[in-house]
């Protein structure tokens, strides 16, 4: 008889879909009491998805058959075990499931805070002195949400940590970790994350004024950062600092720890295993890499004086077409003007010049070379030399250095 009932797996297939898609949920095997779904034509067993997909099925199957509506539905830390997409496709299909429904997701996760700015963010700051309220309204907008996000965050960072330490770099990933062991056992209240901003920060006295110099809802930020940066080292205050030596690679260039990251792994004999036959790999290559690193800090320096070219005038809301045409014809000529003077041949050659001399000198130096010689490729030509990836050798030697640490060092 055609009695007019739904399927009552249809819920459960499109959330499966919303989820899991392009894989789709089919009919089950009745007689194996088994779900299946299909992937590119072919039945698979719904156990051959991964944990982090049963996972996420889990929650929302059970979800749809309490069949909720008119309810407060809190989740807390719904981001583990999950990836960031998924457990984004998951809070997306959870708030489609039954009507007029009120979540609260209760996270630590800077992504879920992110992309739920635009609904309320509460964050929860530490208990204040005078006992007054602890929740504050996080918002999108504003200068402070700009400037972070010019260092490559959003403002769910401050999910991570009362006190976060920012590095700076497109590529910071092993920096960070480099960073988080040194400090771990000094430093526990630390969190360091990467900062995949501007290698140069361009703009840093907006950031320094409204990151660095503000504490934001009890969390307070600082920044470390190569001393490649275009920043002025005059900018350095007490939350922003340059390491002392021109890349995080310069502090592993010390030949003795080498050679004992490699004990144990070499045969007697190996170039690798003698301190001396190591220096002097590494000043072979540091003098074979001379030019670039001149052209590297020159350039710099030309940058610092240039700056970014901006040709955006101000005042230019009630402007009518042709103000606004003499308004920018006016700043592109400021700025031709400024980036003219700093960049004249006369300046370049100088630049280049006192570079390429400054280095040939320190080379000369057993230290000195190993301080302001950027160390990036040197340290690249000799793991490719010594046949070991940067990341392995960066780890061996932070190990042999922390163990050869004087005691309360």
């Amino acid at each position: 008889m055609a009695l007019g009932f739904s399927d009552p797996t249809e819920p459960f297939k499109e959330a499966f879909f919303k989820l899991l898609a392009p894989k789709i949920l089919i009919d089950p095997d009745l007689q194996n009491q088994t779900l299946m779904y299909e992937e590119n034509g072919e039945r698979r067993p719904i156990n051959t998805l991964s944990s982090g997909e049963r996972e996420v099925l889990n929650i929302a199957f059970d979800f749809i058959l309490r069949k909720p509506s008119d309810c407060v539905v809190f989740f807390d830390e719904p981001e583990l075990h999950l990836h960031p997409e998924l457990l984004n496709r998951l809070i997306k299909t959870l708030r489609t499931s039954g009507e007029r429904n009120q979540f609260f997701l209760i996270s630590h996760s800077p992504e879920v805070i992110a992309s739920s700015l635009e609904d309320t963010v509460i964050f929860l700051t530490r208990p204040k002195p005078s006992g007054g309220n602890q929740a504050t309204l996080l918002k999108p907008g504003g200068e402070t949400t700009e400037a972070l996000s010019a260092l490559g965050q959003s403002v769910g960072v401050v999910a991570l940590g009362k006190k976060i330490v920012l590095i700076e770099g497109k590529a910071s990933s092993l920096d960070t970790k480099v960073y988080s062991t040194i400090a771990q056992d000094l430093f526990p209240e630390l969190i360091f994350a990467p900062s995949e901003g501007k290698a140069e920060i361009e703009n840093f006295d907006r950031i320094n004024e409204t990151v660095l110099n503000r504490t934001l809802w009890g969390v307070q930020f600082f920044m470390l950062a190569d001393r490649d940066t275009a920043v002025s080292y005059n900018n350095e205050s007490a939350k922003f600092r340059l390491i002392p030596r021109y890349h995080l690679e310069n502090f592993f260039l010390d030949s003795d720890i080498l050679a004992s990251c490699f004990e144990g792994q070499e045969e007697a004999g190996s170039w690798l295993l003698d301190a001396e036959a190591i220096n002097s790999k590494l000043l072979r290559i540091a003098h074979d890499k001379l030019p670039y690193a001149a052209s590297l800090i020159a350039s710099h320096k030309l940058r610092r004086l240039v700056g970014n070219v901006s040709v955006m005038p101000g005042g230019v809301h009630s402007m009518t077409r042709d103000q606004l045409l003499e308004a920018a014809s006016q700043m592109a000529q400021s700025e031709v003007e400024r980036v003219t003077g700093a960049l004249s041949a006369e300046e370049v050659l100088d630049a280049f010049g006192s570079a390429y001399d400054s280095l040939l000198g320190k080379l000369a130096d057993e230290e000195a070379w190993k301080k302001d010689i950027p160390a990036k490729p040197i340290i690249a030509i000799f793991c490719n030399e010594a046949r070991i990836p940067p990341g392995r050798l960066k780890n061996l030697y932070v190990k042999e250095r922390l163990n050869n640490l004087p005691l309360g060092a």
